[in-house]
């Protein structure tokens, strides 16, 4: 081992006996909530990906000839998809897309045609106008990580393995599984369109999101924390057809997992963000340090190495069927669609994840599988209008 693993070894032991010794004092349930409610940030993840796009279409435009017009395509999408997705809209657009979502998943389709001319002439080349986006039930079996994956699962936005699936029937979590993910994707969906604050458009700028605008607030007061909790409440109530005091009990049982159970305690002594960063982007931000993203972890499990600082001696059977599934897999998450898809046991791991050394042990901790899954669940969900959006914008693929 070279100098500099030991010297990181020992950073990453010493972070894990802090987390350890600070989970082991008690902490008021208020405190906690208030807390996670300041830390727990969904649109710190979507803001960074989606501006490291726009830093890369600034990029482009000094470098390529096709630049401007790339640039330019992407911020004509970005002003269509607001006023697609206004106030007077949001609330049928979403619930529409959900409906679709429940057995059809975001998958690109043929080459867009573009509703705004591209500049040319001089020094400028058109660009590929990307793909339009749909949701579709087309099914490719071959890769479980991405979007064409999409098979009929009986279990409302669960579009993956039959043999996961039935473990989720299994441990009973079907439907906490869809109310956790419809959960995720309102979320991620009015962040996107009303929480991120006025995008710097200029090609000379830095990208950043404004948060103040003349002096007020940005974040428009209709979707503050307890209007968006209310309109969770109607999507509840109308998507599955309950009560409205249903609609709340089921939002309040997925919020007190987020931020007040034995989970949130933990990712908050790790210092880690309950929302995940999805994949890689261009840094924003002055020397910014952010978590550790999936990329790098699935990149972690592909190490083709016998033995592995996060299972040495491969003593976890657990964490063994997780390396060797990896490790057997023809495709990358990443081929085909910039999404990452896990199934529970991998995102299980990634949670429990302590940097190249052995993962926190779930019974130690004290914590709720039930909790982790949510956390789960509400990714997907997340992560798929994430997707969604982002292509219509930016069309990555």
């Amino acid at each position: 081992m070279k100098s500099w693993e030991r010297k990181e070894q020992k950073i990453n032991k010493d972070l894990k006996n802090q987390v350890l010794s600070s989970l082991k004092k008690r902490i008021d349930p208020k405190k906690l909530r208030k807390e996670c409610e300041k830390s727990f940030d969904l649109r710190k993840i979507i803001s960074r990906q989606f501006l490291g796009n726009v830093a890369l279409g600034h990029f482009v435009c000094g470098n390529n000839a096709w630049g401007y017009n790339q640039h330019t395509m992407h911020m004509n999408y970005y002003k269509i998809f607001k006023k697609e997705y206004d106030e007077n809209k949001f609330e049928k657009k979403i619930f529409d897309l959900l409906v679709k979502s429940k057995n059809k998943t975001p998958q690109t389709t043929v080459t867009r045609k573009l509703p705004f001319k591209q500049k040319r002439g001089g020094s400028h080349e058109p660009a590929l106008p990307g793909k339009e986006i749909i949701y579709s039930n087309k099914h490719e079996p071959k890769n479980p990580y991405i979007y064409k994956y999409c098979n009929r699962t009986g279990i409302d936005f669960f579009k993956g393995p039959l043999n996961e699936a039935k473990k989720i029937t299994e441990q009973g979590y079907e439907k906490i599984f869809s109310y956790a993910f419809m959960y995720g994707y309102i979320e991620a969906a009015a962040t996107i369109r009303f929480k991120l604050g006025a995008l710097d458009e200029s090609v000379f700028n830095k990208p950043r999101f404004r948060r103040h605008w003349h002096g007020v607030n940005w974040v428009n007061m209709f979707y503050d924390k307890r209007s968006l909790k209310n309109k969770k409440i109607n999507f509840f109530k109308k998507f599955y057809k309950i009560s409205e005091s249903k609609s709340e009990e089921i939002i309040n049982d997925i919020e007190n997992s987020i931020f007040q159970s034995t989970l949130s305690n933990f990712l908050l002594a790790k210092n880690e963000n309950y929302f995940v960063y999805m994949f890689e982007d261009y840094p924003v931000g002055d020397g910014e340090e952010i978590d550790d993203t999936i990329d790098r972890f699935f990149a972690d499990l592909q190490i083709h190495k016998k033995e592995n600082n996060y299972n040495k001696g491969h003593k976890y059977d657990r964490i063994n069927k997780i390396f060797n599934k990896t490790r057997r897999e023809k495709y990358l998450p990443t081929e085909g669609c910039p999404a990452k898809i896990f199934n529970y046991e991998l995102f299980r791991f990634y949670t429990l994840r302590c940097k190249h050394l052995e993962p926190f042990d779930v019974r130690k901790l004290n914590l709720n599988e039930r909790d982790i899954f949510i956390r789960y669940a509400i990714y997907m969900g997340v992560q798929e209008i994430n997707y969604y959006i982002n292509q219509i914008i930016f069309s990555a693929e």
